[in-house]
């Protein structure tokens, strides 16, 4: 969250963040935020820190924009004659004279940037301006007012130094101090704007001295008026019929959240006015106003002040200002406490008399210090959050995963809102979608890679010259294996000795296996199968093969695999020698879809390799399909009526000798499950009766049903219905399932979803039930469409 109080400087060293008593790499965070504006004076200089903390240390650079576009460039030390430094991380602005004031040092916008190895964060804008105060004195002026009025003291000095000068207290008599938040007698009020006002004005107050306490904010300097101020008493004898007038209002007043708001309205007039303000608000044929606090005549409020002596601060503030709840009338002033949203709008001010009516208005507009905050953050497989004292800070996610990272924000006026990754503006690209809603903004990466780790920042602006930041670090948790190093295609003789390769990066390390022709492969006392991990998740595999046979040849495969992935490399080991064919086990392949048999040959070198089907010679048609480079059948798709049945391969080498496997491929349909009815509506205490019926897919079978995405125990001597809430299942047969409750509840609303599967593929029916006559909550219609994406119909 920006802190707006202006001179507020907070200043830290880089610190080493441990977790667990080790040593953890962390990217840079700021400790605390930068102030939005800072002023100093030439004879005192200032330091402008930049508190962030990092493992290992971060660098830090400071940059300057001359508003050139919002271009940001590295401060140059060296162009500055001293008058600016950089130590410890800190800029350091020295005592200069005035004549050496420069614009592009003492008046302009600085920011750091903080970067190590993890990434890089930038601070929000600074707004530095060194002041040179002219030499200026404090005078307070002397109203005029009527007996029962309200006097208006105020403080007066040169608008050139207006920005830096604070009224603090008044003094009444040189003896009395009157505060912001005191009265010594209820008609003596400071209000926020720094005015005094007396209420209820009588004969004697004219005799009083008033002087002003100020404070000069860039030194640090406290003064007191020169001048005293005295009301001027117009007699009575002077005083004629007359229509109010307003001497003192404001167009536009511009409050924070929690600041009480001051809206004058100081007017003059006999006899004495009454007052009150409305507000106005808009309606569909024009404004609606509404009254919101009333005063009394006020000369009567004098006479009741009066008669009875009212020395209580408390009771003669309650006589001399009208309350409203959080709006309060002093006089003539509105004062409406610790604003909220719904304070902005237009106010009038309605003073009138016997002789006539006079208003004013005033626009009150509401102002909330800029916030940002990282809420939620998930991804597709993998969340994780550090211990410690940056655990709200770091998000770990897998590569290939997904990531939305959401920043909530609130402030008036409305900021614009962007997202930075190690400093640089990101926008839609790819794999990167930015989405901004109201109050909200959402960065969201898909496919995470290496690249993506780094520091991000949701910054927020606005044109009041407000800003805020957050910042999370994205870190990988897991990367997919990536293989380094692999062995190429290799021609022995028998007899021989051979060692394949394979080195593989990934994290956690991969864990690799290896086949021959598509089967696993075994330690055997020729067989020597071994992995070594190596430092930063890198694994080597070795496979070791001795006294090579013409049998070992083949398509060598090693599979390097961890979680979050798998990577594979093969190539062809030829040894000299007559073909040889591998045996070849039942293949069962999915009607309609395509498959592929390999023929696993040995023998070197290899004239062809032919296929036939029940003793004809293959292709017979379009689907069936020969590759010469490696000897494979492909047939797409499968026709369970005429693809079934015995395959046979055949290698050919030199000098007419052959080999030759079978196999046998079975075609299985995938399942199809009888259909049922989408929903079903039935009042409480009935009974459910639901059939699973796979009609269609070969054997064997697994049938389920689900409730609400939870699976259901089918029914047993163990699992009893009480254990599944009510709900009874049972396997009739290998193809039927069904499911009963014997008496509905309204817990049991919801969906019922029935799946199939076999080796050929899977099938799911769903039923959405709803029971009526109980208190249960119908589902929404959201709920439905999320049920209906969980468990689509195939």
């Amino acid at each position: 969250m920006a802190d707006n109080n202006n001179n507020l400087i907070a200043s830290g060293n880089n610190q080493h963040v441990r977790n667990s008593g080790k040593m953890t790499s962390t990217g840079p965070r700021f400790q605390n935020e930068l102030p939005l504006e800072v002023t100093f004076t030439p004879d005192r200089g200032f330091t402008l820190d930049c508190p962030v903390w990092s493992q290992p240390p971060s660098q830090i650079n400071w940059l300057t924009s001359k508003g050139n576009g919002g271009m940001w460039n590295a401060v140059e030390m060296s162009t500055f004659n001293n008058l600016l430094t950089a130590a410890n991380g800190s800029l350091i602005f020295h005592e200069f004279r005035p004549e050496h004031f420069r614009p592009d040092v003492h008046a302009t916008n600085y920011r750091c940037s903080a970067i190590n190895s993890v990434g890089r964060i930038l601070s929000t804008p600074v707004r530095v301006r060194a002041v040179m105060l002219p030499p200026f004195e404090v005078n307070v002026e002397n109203p005029r007012v009527g007996r029962g009025g309200t006097a208006v003291f105020r403080c007066s000095f040169p608008d050139s130094v207006r920005d830096y000068v604070t009224v603090t207290s008044w003094i009444q008599d040189n003896r009395y101090d009157i505060f912001l938040t005191s009265s010594q007698d209820g008609r003596h009020v400071m209000l926020g704007n720094g005015e005094l006002h007396v209420l209820g004005v009588r004969q004697g107050d004219e005799n009083h001295l008033y002087h002003c306490r100020v404070l000069v904010q860039p030194n640090g300097q406290t003064m007191t008026s020169l001048s005293a101020g005295r009301m001027i008493l117009i007699p009575d004898s002077a005083m004629t019929k007359m229509a109010p007038v307003i001497v003192d209002s404001v167009n536009r007043v511009r409050i924070w959240r929690g600041q009480d708001a001051v809206l004058p309205c100081v007017f003059h007039g006999y006899p004495p006015p009454k007052i009150k303000w409305y507000r106005s608000q808009t309606v569909t044929y024009g404004n609606l106003m509404l009254p919101l606090v009333t005063s009394s005549h006020l000369q009567q409020q004098q006479e009741q002040q009066q008669q009875h002596h009212l020395m209580s601060n408390q009771h003669n503030n309650m006589m001399a200002s009208s309350t409203g709840g959080r709006h309060r009338l002093i006089g003539g002033t509105l004062i409406i406490s610790s604003i909220t949203p719904e304070d902005q709008g237009r106010y009038v001010c309605s003073v009138n008399n016997s002789m006539g009516l006079v208003e004013s208005r005033t626009e009150l507009i509401f102002r909330d210090k800029l916030q940002v905050r990282i809420i939620e953050l998930h991804n597709d497989i993998n969340q994780q959050l550090t211990d410690g004292p940056a655990a709200q800070h770091l998000q770990i996610v897998d590569a290939e995963t997904s990531v939305v990272i959401t920043c909530l924000y609130s402030g008036s006026p409305r900021p614009s809102v962007y997202w930075l990754k190690d400093g640089q503006r990101l926008g839609n690209n790819g794999r990167v979608t930015i989405t901004n809603q109201e109050d909200m903004i959402q960065l969201s990466i898909t496919s995470i890679q290496r690249d993506d780790q780094g520091m991000y920042q949701c910054l927020a602006s606005n044109d009041e010259m407000d800003s805020a930041q957050a910042t999370i670090q994205l870190a990988i948790g897991a990367f997919p294996p990536h293989l380094k190093e692999t062995f190429t295609r290799q021609i022995l003789h028998p007899g021989s000795s051979i060692s394949l390769k394979c080195l593989a990066s990934g994290i956690p390390p991969p864990h690799f296996t290896w086949t021959l022709d598509g089967s696993p492969l075994f330690a055997t006392e020729r067989y020597f199968l071994g992995q070594i991990q190596e430092d930063a998740g890198q694994v080597v595999a070795h496979l070791n093969i001795s006294h090579v046979r013409v049998e070992d040849g083949g398509n060598y495969k090693c599979v390097a695999e961890n979680r979050v992935g798998r990577v594979e490399h093969s190539s062809n080991l030829h040894i000299y020698g007559a073909p040889y064919v591998r045996a070849m086990s039942t293949v069962v392949g999915v009607g309609g879809k395509r498959l592929e048999l390999p023929c696993p040959v040995a023998g070197y070198p290899i004239d062809g390799i032919t296929w036939e089907k029940d003793g004809r010679r293959l292709p017979l048609n379009s689907r069936q399909r020969l590759y010469p480079f490696n000897g494979s059948l492909t047939i797409d798709p499968l026709d369970k009526s005429s693809d079934a049945g015995l395959y046979s391969c055949e290698a050919r080498g030199q000098n007419g000798l052959t080999a030759r496997q079978s196999l046998q491929l079975n075609i299985l349909d995938a399942p199809h499950i009888m259909s049922m009815a989408d929903s079903a509506i039935l009042n409480a205490g009935e009974r459910l009766a639901l059939q699973c019926a796979v009609v269609k897919g070969g054997l064997p079978l697994t049938v389920t049903w689900s409730f609400n995405n939870q699976i259901i125990s089918p029914t047993t001597t163990t699992t009893t219905s009480s254990t599944n809430g009510g709900i009874n299942v049972r396997l009739v047969n290998e193809f039927t399932a069904t499911l009963t409750i014997e008496s509905l509840t309204g817990q049991h609303g919801g969906l019922y979803v029935c799946r199939a599967s076999n080796e050929g593929g899977r099938a799911e029916s769903a039923v959405h039930v709803i029971v009526q006559g109980t208190n249960h909550p119908l589902p929404t219609v959201e709920e439905l469409l999320f049920c209906a994406c969980l468990y689509p119909t195939t």
